[in-house]
């Protein structure tokens, strides 16, 4: 019994842990995942989240340039920035900001089509009142690439 309390608060131990480095999630980003609006935006499956950066307060922004996005990494990720081709790319950044437990995330969906714009949504995932979290303070992000369209681009939070 105690060598199964131990075992338990090892994994508990490792999970909370923040690693440094962001997970990347990658599937054939040769291949993007088609929206709806062809001539628009179109989202990649090329993205990267996690539960620890240093951005302690809730922003969203757009990046449209290499210069950005290796400062992007560099202040935020405290890591090397991937390499993306932004001929043709932007990438879409959201940061929770500082959160007192875990079970946040960000949900991006398909692009839609304004009259004079492109608007990249978002959807802030929150943990249910009942649900068990982690209890240790989070600072969670995603960031997904798009291959852009014609129209000006917007990122925009859906509530």
């Amino acid at each position: 019994m105690k060598r199964c309390i131990l075992l338990l608060f090892a994994v508990l131990a490792a999970c909370a842990q923040p690693s440094g480095r962001a997970a990347v999630q990658s599937a054939s980003p040769q291949q993007p995942k088609q929206a709806k609006n062809i001539q628009g935006a179109v989202m990649e499956n090329t993205r990267w989240q996690g539960q620890s950066c240093t951005v302690n307060e809730a922003t969203h922004f757009l990046i449209e340039n290499e210069d950005n996005w290796r400062k992007l990494w560099r202040d935020y990720m405290k890591a090397d920035a991937p390499n993306v081709d932004f001929s043709g790319r932007v990438a879409a950044c959201v940061f929770l900001g500082l959160l007192p437990t875990g079970g946040h995330g960000v949900e991006f969906l398909p692009p839609q089509t304004e009259e004079k714009a492109e608007v990249l949504r978002f959807r802030v995932l929150r943990p249910k009142p009942d649900s068990m979290t982690t209890q240790a303070f989070t600072t969670p992000y995603a960031i997904r690439i798009y291959r852009r369209g014609t129209l000006p681009l917007r990122l925009e939070e859906v509530r």
